[in-house]
């Protein structure tokens, strides 16, 4: 896992400007950093920075710096940058920037490639050699055997840049579904691109705008990285997930989207769900350094932590952590203790924080980059921290579950819309009539049916169709949230249920074996049942990932948020007069809570990143 950047721009790349996004990106990794320069005859020269690895420095491996010296004083082409947070491969032969064994091909690597040893056998067999044992290896041996067409073949995570010498051509990739950032901006006229915003910012890549549309659309609907390669930041792009960018140097820019999930939505796959989700969490765990797991107590973490535990090597227990929330009906601690204590796993705990929560906010505030889209990420960042103090560098966790395997209430209403439209009149009755067991209005679930009969299906479901529209359009932001929490503290998450073989497994099983008789998450359910609890398998009260957030807009934030309303910067006056005299309710309540939220949010980012840098 890295922090990366560059900066591409014939006879004008500015090194001192690279070195300073290096610095900006330390938090994503701490135990080393290193460059590459590229002059105008082509000649590739490893840098070391101040915080190079002296086991780098002493090693005789070719393709390493060997000192802190620069390249000489000639213009240069491109600059590639790369701090390393150590997880496979902790020896020197690790470093990035890594280059071929010919010194023709540079990557720097975000992220990790599940698949690397088998990747590394086929690619052994192909002729290929190599130095070291890491996955960035790998990735960079493959792109010399199979060109972009590698990309298709890694089962993973990751946002990489690809120095070509011989194409003269920088790439750019990232994982199918976004789980690593890469953003990009024009600059000096070239092209900058990092794992953060902030680094683009910093380093003065870009001035500090507001994208207008995309601050709009989230005052809207609370979501980020929701509208294509938009974000609040005026010219700052991202490349898009299941997309590989190529540069050549002589200009031109075309991007191509190697993987389509709607394209792989088809038909209904016969696999064992909980075979490929064990294999999904075997590979997984390939690491040099130990792996714990955030665990919530629903089905999705607790399935993976039992088959973590279950697969782990050596005597140690994994360890996991949870948020415990205050709020009356929203704790999920007892029911995480419980699939803690089956598994026999470790379990750590976190609240709410006891000190300065406007503290914590202001410091997460500048970690995301962009507005919060609930207090959740708060909880989560707390979670983060915790592990980190445990000295934990790599952390499953559950993300995707819902979205993959349909665990979302509201998902009833596409299932529904699904048995109509096939004219199963008593599937559907059997189903309402379930759905309102579980607390839901008669009212609102034939709402929910005559609306999504007005939308399209996918693969002959509607309920497939949200599925993939909520892994394009809602999960991007959980991805960024989880990548700024983890990555503040250094740590990497894995997310077993975006393994792609699982999401096109999920999204390809019929309806029946997603939601039915009332439940969500079916096939999951059956799959563990013999793995955990049924108080945990079988459990009808689903927590979101969740903190006091109306607790705290009431209590110890609203005195910032009252000051963020008095004088908005984004959001309407008149909107933002009316949420304000929310805060100020005589019972104590908050009201309009989801909307008094996201226009603090937005105020609380203008001002930490456009109204102190423009001032």
């Amino acid at each position: 896992m890295c922090g990366i950047a560059g900066h591409l721009a014939r006879g004008r790349a500015d090194l001192a400007r690279v070195r300073r996004m290096a610095t900006l990106l330390r938090h994503r990794g701490p135990d080393d950093e290193g460059f590459l320069a590229v002059d105008g005859d082509g000649t590739c020269v490893p840098l070391a920075g101040e915080e190079t690895d002296a086991a780098v420095l002493a090693s005789d491996a070719p393709f390493l710096p060997r000192h802190g010296s620069a390249a000489g004083g000639g213009p240069l082409d491109v600059v590639l940058a790369a701090r390393r947070l150590a997880i496979l491969d902790l020896s020197p032969l690790g470093h990035q920037p890594l280059a071929s064994t010919d010194g023709r091909v540079w990557i720097i690597h975000n992220g990790e490639i599940y698949n690397y040893l088998e990747l590394r056998r086929e690619l052994e067999a192909a002729g290929q050699r190599f130095r070291g044992h890491s996955d960035t290896e790998v990735a960079l041996a493959a792109y010399r055997e199979w060109g972009v067409g590698c990309f298709e073949r890694f089962n993973g995570m990751w946002a990489q840049a690809i120095w070509d010498a011989d194409r003269r051509t920088l790439v750019l990739s990232r994982d199918r579904f976004g789980v690593k950032p890469l953003y990009l901006a024009d600059a000096d006229d070239g092209l900058a691109f990092a794992s953060e915003i902030k680094a683009l910012v910093g380093a003065d890549f870009v001035g500090p705008g507001a994208d207008e549309p995309a601050v709009a659309a989230f005052l809207a609907t609370g979501r980020i990285d929701a509208d294509g390669e938009r974000t609040c930041f005026a010219g700052v792009r991202q490349v898009l997930p299941g997309t590989f960018v190529e540069l050549p140097l002589e200009g031109g820019r075309r991007a191509t989207r190697y993987y389509d999930v709607a394209a792989h939505a088809t038909g209904e796959d016969a696999r064992e769900l909980g075979g490929l989700l064990g294999d999904a969490v075997a590979i997984r765990l390939r690491s040099d350094v130990p792996v714990g797991s955030c665990l919530s107590g629903g089905t999705d973490s607790s399935a993976i932590v039992a088959l973590a535990q279950a697969r782990r090597t050596g005597d140690d227990p994994i360890s996991t952590f949870t948020f415990s929330s205050p709020e009356p009906g929203q704790d999920d601690w007892p029911f995480a203790r419980v699939a803690a204590e089956h598994v026999a796993a470790r379990p750590f705990v976190v609240g709410p924080p006891e000190g300065d929560l406007v503290a914590l906010l202001e410091r997460v505030a500048v970690e995301q980059d962009e507005p919060l889209g609930s207090g959740s990420v708060l909880a989560q960042r707390r979670v983060m921290g915790l592990a980190h103090e445990q000295g934990l560098k790599v952390l499953l966790d559950g993300q995707g579950g819902d979205e993959v395997l349909a665990g979302y209430g509201y998902y009833v209403g596409a299932r529904l819309a699904d048995l109509a439209a096939r004219g199963r009149v008593g599937a559907w009755t059997r189903e309402v009539a379930a759905a309102r067991g579980t607390g839901q209005s008669l009212a609102w679930l034939t709402r929910a049916t005559v609306g999504e009969l007005r939308r399209p299906a996918v693969a002959g479901e509607r309920l497939r169709r949200l599925q993939i529209d909520d892994l394009l359009h809602h999960l991007p932001a959980l991805l960024h949230y989880e990548d700024r929490n983890s990555m503040a503290v250094s740590i990497e998450t894995r997310l077993p249920f975006l393994d792609y073989r699982l999401v096109e497994l999920g999204l390809a099983l019929p309806g029946d074996e997603k939601l039915r008789d009332g439940w969500t998450k079916l096939a999951l359910r059956r799959a563990i049942e013999h793995d955990l609890p049924e108080s945990i398998v079988w459990r009808r009260d689903k927590m979101q990932f969740s903190a006091p957030q109306a607790a705290w807009l009431a209590g110890p934030l609203s005195e910032l948020a009252d000051d963020l309303l008095a004088a908005p910067a984004v959001v309407p006056p008149a909107a933002a007069g009316q949420l304000r005299a929310t805060l100020h309710d005589p019972g104590g309540r908050v009201t309009r809570g989801d909307e008094l939220w996201r226009a603090f949010a937005a105020e609380l980012w203008h001002r930490t990143w456009i109204s102190r840098r423009t001032a």
